[in-house]
């Protein structure tokens, strides 16, 4: 007779189990409070606040290449040694200030046309 075929089994840790390589199926769980206190995010909010929504729609208004260095660069930018960093970040410096949408916004800003910045 042939090898059985390999058909994993539920441990009681949650693991799948198969000839002896382990592939981990679960990550911890972590409540609201331990999420904030461990940095995965900065608001602890009241179910049915909205405050997610007010957030996105606050993200929204951010120009789009703001938004992009943020969700892409950043994290690269973070996870590069030094010298590649500072490169990356002036690279994306360059190409946002260069965007016609920022080009405006600094131009209504500097003639007084923009919103005041104030803390929300």
């Amino acid at each position: 007779m042939g090898a059985k075929p390999a058909i994993p089994e539920m441990t009681d840790n949650l693991h799948v189990t198969m000839h002896n390589t382990v592939v981990r199926l679960s990550r911890p769980t972590y409540g609201a409070e331990e999420g904030v206190a461990l940095g995965f995010s900065q608001y602890l909010a009241e179910t049915g606040q909205g405050l997610g929504i007010k957030l996105a729609r606050r993200t929204a208004e951010n120009a789009k290449l703001t938004n992009f260095a943020v969700i892409q660069a950043l994290p690269r930018i973070a996870d590069a040694d030094p010298q590649t960093g500072l490169l990356m970040e002036s690279l994306i410096d360059a190409i946002a200030q260069n965007s016609d949408e920022a080009k405006r916004r600094l131009a209504d800003f500097l003639e007084k046309r923009s919103a005041k910045i104030t803390h929300r």
